[in-house]
């Protein structure tokens, strides 16, 4: 089939059309991962705020607050 392709329509234009085909097709398959990775990252990740704005936002650990930074650092 593809020699008689070839013979017809000549050699380097069904290398150009393979080369084409096989861009299209890599395009689409990448299409539909990020689209697939879309729709499973929009499934699970949820809307609003990391905490509820009534509870207080929590405290990384190591993380100082303001008192602790005007404290002296060495007691004397």
């Amino acid at each position: 089939m593809h020699a008689a392709s070839a013979r017809t329509i000549g050699r380097q234009a069904l290398t150009g059309l393979a080369l084409a085909h096989g861009y299209d097709t890599a395009f689409w398959w990448t299409a539909g991962i990020f689209a697939a990775g879309a729709i499973i990252g929009g499934t699970l990740l949820r809307r609003g705020p990391l905490y509820a704005k009534d509870t207080p936002a929590p405290q990384l650990a190591g993380a100082r607050s303001a008192e602790t930074e005007a404290a002296p650092a060495i007691s004397a």
